[in-house]
C-alpha cells in the first residue's frame, strides 16, 4: 500500500483519499500516520489469513467438510 500511495499514485496523478483514516494525498500533514496504519492493516490481514488457514486445515484433518458446495460430479 505504501508503494501505491507514495510512488504510483503520485506518478499517475491520482488523488488518494481514505475517509475513515482522514488521509488525503494532497494534504501531507494528515498523512503522517498513514504508513503506520498501513503496516497495522497488513499485520491484521496476515493474522486473519493464518487463522482461517489453520481452521480449514484442522477441519480437513478431522474429516469435516470444508466447503458447502460439493466438487463437480458429487452429491
Amino acid at each position: 500500500m505504501e508503494f501505491y500511495t507514495e510512488v504510483y499514485f503520485r506518478e499517475k496523478g491520482v488523488r488518494f483519499i481514505a475517509v475513515s483514516n482522514d488521509v488525503d494525498s494532497t494534504n501531507n500533514t494528515n498523512s503522517e500516520l498513514a504508513p503506520f496504519l498501513n503496516i497495522m492493516n497488513e499485520w491484521y490481514l496476515r493474522d486473519c489469513s493464518r487463522k482461517i488457514t489453520a481452521v480449514l486445515r484442522a477441519k480437513g484433518k478431522e474429516g469435516k467438510p470444508i466447503t458447502s458446495n460439493p466438487p463437480y460430479g458429487y452429491v
